[in-house]
């Protein structure tokens, strides 16, 4: 390792970039530092295909959701009623102001699938914030939904609710995991992820993670990359 290596660090971070972090610091300094290319794979692909056709559907670029996600056409209708903003970028600063996404104060960045505005007379104003995912479910997926409610309130201070949605698109509807988030659990919150991501901006040695994860990494050994694993 070279003394230029070795003095990189995240300067911020996302949920993606935190949860690689976690699974292996390695593979992370590898893929968000050094920015050596990782190829991905077809799921990420898809995946990525499926975010850009529901968001085009909910702004009005396409008329109809596709036939494969015909089960969960009720709840997406109903988002687009809404009006809502799609793929949107939020920025936030330490004290989670509101940044430019690459902001020299910017900290974190959260990527938010749908959010809308709901008001209805006589009840507080609440946000709706949804996030698609493909495949199977999976266990930590559950946790993004309070990152979405404190991004929410921090961008929002208006709002005294934040619903989250996440909802599985190849799965059943009742899949759906929902969560609901006032605005008294937003000192919770910062404090919490405060917390849990201060390992990963306070990281200088980015110790490889060897397991089985091994076999699909892209930098691995065997794959012919630099680890040594």
């Amino acid at each position: 390792m070279t003394a230029a290596t070795s003095v990189l660090r995240f300067f911020a971070w996302s949920y993606s970039r935190l949860s690689d972090w976690e699974a292996c610091p390695l593979r992370s300094k590898f893929k968000h530092l050094m920015k050596i290319p990782d190829p991905g794979s077809p799921a990420l692909a898809r995946g990525s295909d499926v975010h850009d056709h529901v968001a085009k559907y909910l702004t009005g670029k396409v008329r109809s959701i596709a036939p494969e996600w015909k089960r969960h056409a009720k709840r997406i209708a109903l988002l687009k009623s809404l009006k809502p903003s799609v793929e949107q970028q939020w920025g936030f600063d330490a004290a989670w102001n509101r940044s430019d996404w690459f902001g020299a104060n910017t900290i974190a960045r959260i990527v938010v699938d749908a959010a809308a505005i709901v008001e209805k007379k006589g009840r507080p104003k609440t946000l709706l914030i949804v996030d698609w995912k493909t495949g199977k479910k999976r266990e930590g997926y559950a946790d993004q939904l309070e990152l979405y409610a404190l991004a929410g309130f921090a961008r929002y201070p208006d709002v005294a609710t934040v619903e989250t949605e996440l909802h599985y698109l190849d799965q059943d509807p009742d899949e759906t995991e929902t969560r609901s988030f006032a605005r008294t659990d937003l000192p919770t919150l910062k404090a919490k992820w405060a917390k849990r991501v201060r390992p990963m901006l306070a990281d200088r040695k980015f110790p490889p993670n060897p397991g089985r994860a091994c076999m699909w990494c892209p930098y691995s050994a065997s794959k012919g990359g630099p680890c040594q694993f």
